[in-house]
């Protein structure tokens, strides 16, 4: 099941120094606000995340916590 990739602001400065973007142009490009937190906006082309390229994951040095820490959730647990 598909669900949202929340950030955390130092998720967010990672990535968007990755791309060469300060915070403020990366949330315009990659983010939305979910009751208050900031989460990825969702792939139009598809359900997978933005960032899924080639079924790899082309930020993975830069991946969110939330990726990050998966499967050691402990809903998950």
């Amino acid at each position: 099941e598909y669900g949202y990739v929340y950030l955390t602001e130092a998720d967010q400065q990672l990535i968007a120094k990755a791309h060469r973007l300060n915070l403020a142009q990366f949330r315009e490009k990659y983010c939305r606000l979910i009751d208050g937190y900031w989460a990825l906006k969702a792939n139009p082309d598809g359900p997978e995340c933005l960032f899924l390229k080639e079924k790899r994951c082309s930020i993975y040095k830069e991946r969110p916590t939330q990726c990050r820490t998966w499967p050691f959730w402990p809903s998950v647990m």
